[in-house]
């Protein structure tokens, strides 16, 4: 399989490790750089070795090479803010594309990507939490209605945005930027998306929001969200509220669902793979024996099986799901004060 990467960051590198174990014969492309793209080990620390040398990737000049080359998919994971600019070379092509979440930060260029490519199947938004065991496990107990309808939830991710990439002075790093599309809800925008997917029985009818910049924190954009949502079942009508909170300063990090049914209420911990049944009289822990990469590797994994088998990609990982995601947090973003 011949696949070209733009992006050698974190996520890219991620990317880069998870193909060559599922497919170790496949080629891989970058275009040439002329700054040093230095190598990021598994735990996030900054090596000597570059990242062309290490994973031995084929330097390109240009993207117009790739047409010889006839690669099989790309994959996009540069700075938020370029995700749709580097994408559109492969998607005026009509090759497979995964896109690192979000899909972009500007809503200009979202709105344009909505007119010419909605109906393109080729496209994935990498949203990996929706291949995490316990949002699968949550949407199979919210499904089936094994304990009723939720009255409330509550969806938390607090981390110190100085201990997230500890490589690099946060700074300098897309999530606190502006110009490169940073903040707190474009940068921890899964936990918007698994809402949203956990929920879409629902219709949201009222939202209460506000975002704002409170800590001490060196940057240009939000660091905290608060919101209220009100959303109605789409066929009997019950309603639930779900607060989500969201911030990029706290320590030490807290990473939770919360959902409260009639007669029990459900507590997982993302952090630490458990989620705590609570009820009246009795209280269990089911816990789920996975590693964070375990996963990107699906997620990576369920991509190349599409591209390799010519399969379209299935809509909750779509373009369509990628461009509601946005909307829906794009919204929470305009009230920052």
């Amino acid at each position: 399989m011949k696949i070209f990467i733009k992006g050698l960051g974190s996520i890219g590198q991620r990317h880069i490790r998870n193909i060559k174990f599922l497919y170790p014969k496949s080629e891989l492309f970058v275009l040439k750089s002329n700054k040093k793209r230095f190598l990021i080990s598994k735990n996030f620390k900054r090596l000597k070795s570059t990242v062309e040398k290490y994973f031995k990737l084929n330097v390109l000049n240009s993207l117009e090479e790739l047409n010889q080359i006839k690669i099989d998919c790309a994959f996009i994971c540069s700075p938020t803010s370029k995700h749709l600019e580097d994408a559109k070379f492969f998607l005026d092509r009509g090759i497979y594309v995964f896109i690192e979440k979000p899909i972009d930060s500007d809503k200009k260029k979202v709105s344009n990507i909505k007119k010419l490519y909605l109906s393109n199947k080729k496209i994935m938004i990498g949203y990996q939490m929706k291949f995490n065991p316990l949002i699968i496990y949550l949407k199979k107990i919210l499904s089936s209605k094994k304990y009723g309808s939720p009255y409330y939830a509550y969806i938390e991710n607090h981390e110190s945005i100085e201990k997230v990439h500890p490589y690099e002075d946060y700074k300098k790093s897309y999530t606190s930027r502006k110009d490169l599309g940073g903040g707190v809800v474009l940068g921890f925008i899964h936990e918007i998306d698994y809402f949203l997917y956990l929920f879409n029985e629902y219709n949201v009818i009222k939202k209460i929001f506000l975002t704002s910049k409170v800590s001490k924190l060196s940057i240009d954009v939000e660091d905290i969200l608060n919101a209220s949502i009100l959303l109605k079942h789409k066929k009997f009508r019950r309603k639930l509220i779900c607060n989500i909170s969201l911030n990029y300063f706290q320590t030490p990090r807290s990473r939770k669902i919360q959902i409260i049914f009639k007669d029990k209420t459900l507590y997982a911990d993302l952090n630490k793979n458990t989620i705590v049944f609570k009820g009246d009289k009795n209280e269990f822990k089911k816990s789920f024996n996975f590693k964070s990469n375990d996963i990107f590797k699906r997620e990576v994994s369920y991509f190349l099986k599409c591209v390799k088998n010519k399969k379209p990609i299935d809509k909750k990982f779509s373009l369509n799901n990628g461009i509601s995601t946005f909307e829906f947090s794009d919204n929470l973003k305009s009230q920052f004060v």
